[in-house]
């Protein structure tokens, strides 16, 4: 959800700096591009203050169009990699990539786009497919909170796609932009268009294309990365309307395919499956989301409704003749029927459907429905005491499939990926807040009904084994927030505990490493074998998340027109259970860290800076050994710098450091070893002129200096991959 955790309440002698309530009407202006108001995600601060990137009493960064508009990235990921805590798993791949939050990975991140979550489970390929020139905002939260969708530990990373209203010119009703890109380290071509209305002051109409296309990564010695290269559709519907001034309705439509690529079969680490190295990889996204927002003038309801269907499909292609698809050594095809090689002979209809099965395809399905709604109550108010109360209800349904073909339709379908299954989860939530005077304490309960099933072919071989296909489970947690200004709206103080959780997935609950020729589970199930319960061999995966800090705001510093924003945050997160591919629970991780943010304003100055210390621990207590803990990112610093020059020019710039990292140098465990990833520098810079409202022109410069480096993480805490080398982009924007 996009709620804040907090209602915005305005002290009386106070009124002409603030916002209107949360509650209040806002009537549609005359002008057809001033934004309806909608549900509040931040906090009422006063009218002089501009800055909503930092939120100051949680663990919240909110990225803008604005930001988004100047860095210019290619994806998400880039976009993310100064906010504090937050690095990127994987390799430069579009679908290689993932997020990674205080050293949790991708597994334990929710992504979502317009309140739909977009989260998927695929052995060693972990995309996210969203395209940055869409986004109107991401919004990244460290640690679980109580408004997340379940099973999520490290936190959440939350885009909002953009309106025609984030485009209108002012006296504008239609309009239309036209983008050509260039980026010169894997010639990479952009071709954007945008079409967007607003023909009556309720209606709001969106569409957005964008097609990308490029050849390998160049890497920081020169060398080609193969199999990077990127071919990629993104389209946006988005239609909104206002039917009276409280209520507004959005439905938008999220698309991007990527054409059928030479990649990595394991596209996050630099090693290669000897069976079938590489496939011809295909990806089909697609995201509905309806969102419904009503503020009516009443203190008792300020709602907001997501209904949203996510849909990745993979299609993977291993041609007949690639490694791991090819002839049997004593024979060879014509067809679909094998010969001998020795005799010339064909062979057994059996053995020609074994060894000339023709081109391997597997269909992967990924699919997610979720409703979530949610309301902010003002409860009572007073001079003194304003309590609110904040409650939702949560249903979320992700469901994963494969089918497994060949082109000779006489061939048996084998599959050895991972189980089959639903997993479905009914939640319910609340949380109060108490403030009074400057302290505000904020508690909060959440109970979820989680059921997993197994379906299909995984279903049938369980029941055929008497193992469980069905497992039903209760959690609840709690959290426990506490806040004092110190200085009214400039110095706060807040402490934080968060618990979260995560069940057992279905890849794991019900383990298929293969089968055999009657087509049961080769190995022993994690489930027991007269059927009962998982329960008993799985334990619920749990965190327990304490935060402490410091903010401070001022929009005069040094009585000055200098807007200043700090926040410091000391974490520590203790997570039990751990759930492992191998099946061992019996472990635990431990985190501890510190992180910084800054952001100043000075007329047409500014600068954002962030610092992230973090290290952990984990502990294995059968073996009685403890490890590094290889997901842990190396400490980062960030700093931005960025100026108008006049009224047609503005440059960036933007410093990062990252210092060493420890890695598995084997698969991760009791017995595995520790290696030095080493750190490094970059420089990136960016410059836009506009010579009127018509026409942008941006270049931008990322790895200046042409720096050879891995990567933050690969797959289960191995080296990382060699990042991309220099690469200078230019972009043209013509505006109608």
């Amino acid at each position: 959800m996009i709620f804040s955790q907090s209602v915005a309440w305005a002290d009386a002698d106070d009124q002409e700096d603030q916002q209107p309530p949360a509650a209040a009407v806002t009537k549609p202006s005359q002008n057809p591009n001033t934004a309806v108001s909608t549900l509040p995600e931040v906090s009422v601060r006063s009218s002089r203050i501009r800055e909503e990137r930092v939120n100051p009493t949680q663990s919240i960064t909110k990225l803008t169009s604005e930001d988004l508009e100047r860095m210019q990235v290619s994806n998400v990921f880039d976009a993310v990699r100064g906010t504090p805590g937050v690095n990127i798993a994987g390799g430069p791949r579009l679908n290689g990539m993932a997020f990674n939050i205080r050293g949790y990975t991708e597994t334990d991140v929710a992504v979502s786009v317009d309140g739909v979550i977009k989260n998927y489970d695929k052995y060693r390929s972990k995309g996210t497919y969203i395209e940055p020139d869409l986004l109107k905002s991401i919004e990244i939260s460290r640690g679980p909170q109580i408004s997340t969708n379940s099973g999520f530990l490290g936190g959440a990373v939350k885009t909002v796609t953009k309106d025609a209203e984030d485009f209108l010119l002012p006296g504008q009703t239609v309009g239309g932009r036209v983008k050509f890109g260039y980026g010169n380290n894997n010639d990479e071509y952009l071709r954007s268009y945008i079409a967007y209305a607003r023909p009556h002051e309720r209606i709001d109409l969106l569409y957005s294309y964008t097609n990308r296309q490029s050849n390998d990564i160049t890497q920081g010695d020169g060398e080609k990365l193969a199999n990077s290269q990127v071919g990629t559709v993104a389209e946006l519907y988005k239609f909104t309307i206002i039917p009276i001034d409280s209520l507004r309705i959005s439905t938008s439509l999220s698309k991007l395919v990527q054409s059928p690529t030479v990649q990595l079969y394991d596209t996050v680490t630099a090693s290669l499956f000897t069976s079938s190295p590489y496939v011809l990889r295909a990806i089909d996204e697609e995201t509905i989301a309806q969102t419904i927002q009503f503020t009516p003038d009443n203190r008792w309801i300020n709602l907001k409704a997501t209904l949203g269907i996510g849909h990745t499909k993979q299609d993977e292609t291993l041609p007949f003749g690639w490694i791991g698809n090819t002839n049997h050594p004593a024979s060879h095809c014509i067809g679909y029927t094998a010969y001998s090689n020795s005799t010339n002979l064909p062979l057994s209809p059996a053995l020609s459907a074994s060894r000339c099965r023709g081109d391997r395809l597997d269909a992967y399905n990924f699919k997610n429905k979720n409703l979530d709604i949610a309301n902010i109550a003002r409860v009572y108010e007073s001079k003194d005491i304003k309590i609110s109360l904040l409650t939702g209800l949560q249903y979320f349904k992700q469901e994963r499939d494969l089918e497994r073909s060949f082109g000779n339709p006489a061939s048996t379908s084998v599959s050895q990926e991972p189980a089959t299954g639903t997993q479905t989860t009914n939640s319910f939530y609340i949380q109060p807040e108490f403030r009074y005077k400057q302290l505000t304490i904020t508690p909060g309960y959440r109970r979820d009904f989680i059921t997993l099933k197994a379906t299909g072919e995984t279903k049938e071989m369980l029941e055929a084994a008497n193992q469980a296909a069905e497992v039903n489970l209760r959690e609840e947690i709690f959290n426990l927030g506490l806040t004092f200004e110190a200085i009214p709206r400039t110095v706060t103080l807040f402490t934080h505990y968060a618990q979260g959780f995560r069940v057992v997935p279905i890849s794991v609950l019900w383990a298929n490493s293969g089968r055999d020729s009657t087509r049961k589970l080769q190995s022993t199930s994690s489930c027991p074998t007269d059927g009962s319960s998982c329960d008993s061999i799985y334990k619920t995966q749990r965190v327990e998340n304490t935060e402490a800090g410091l903010s401070y705001t001022t929009p005069n510093l040094f009585g000055q027109a200098i807007e200043l924003h700090s926040k410091g945050t000391f974490f520590h997160s203790h997570t039990s259970n751990l759930i492992q591919e191998s099946g061992l629970q019996d472990s635990m991780e431990i985190r501890n860290g510190f992180e910084f943010e800054n952001s100043l304003y000075y007329r047409h100055f500014y600068m954002q800076a962030s610092y992230s210390r973090m290290n952990g621990k984990i502990y294995y207590f059968n073996a009685k050994v403890s490890n590094h803990l290889y997901t842990i990112p190396g400490n980062s610093f960030n700093l931005v710098l960025g100026s108008k020059l006049g009224e047609n020019w503005d440059v960036n710039l933007n410093y990062r450091h990252v210092q060493d990292r420890y890695y598995s140098a084997d698969i991760p465990g009791p017995t595995s070893g520790v290696e030095v990833q080493s750190g490094y520098e970059l420089f990136n810079a960016g410059i836009r002129w506009a010579p009127n409202k018509h026409m942008n022109f941006r270049l931008v410069g990322e790895n200046l200096a042409d720096k050879y480096y891995n990567l933050d993480g690969g797959f289960a805490g191995q080296l990382g991959l060699v990042a991309p080398g220099r690469n200078i982009k230019f972009y043209a924007e013509f505006i109608y």
